[in-house]
């Protein structure tokens, strides 16, 4: 996802129908409780920061 890549992409990579990929998306937005792409990347480019800052 945070290489911009469609769904069908990601689908073609893995070897699974895009609506599986469809599905696992929709999970992490749940999951993440974000609404769409962006606000996942955003979330997950945080969350890493913080990582990345504690010792």
């Amino acid at each position: 996802m945070h290489s911009g890549l469609s769904n069908e992409r990601i689908a073609r990579h893995f070897k699974v129908a895009p609506s599986t990929i469809k599905l696992h998306i929709r999970s992490l937005h749940q999951k993440l409780d974000v609404k769409n792409r962006q606000h996942a990347i955003a979330l997950a480019e945080r969350l890493l920061r913080s990582a990345q800052d504690k010792p």
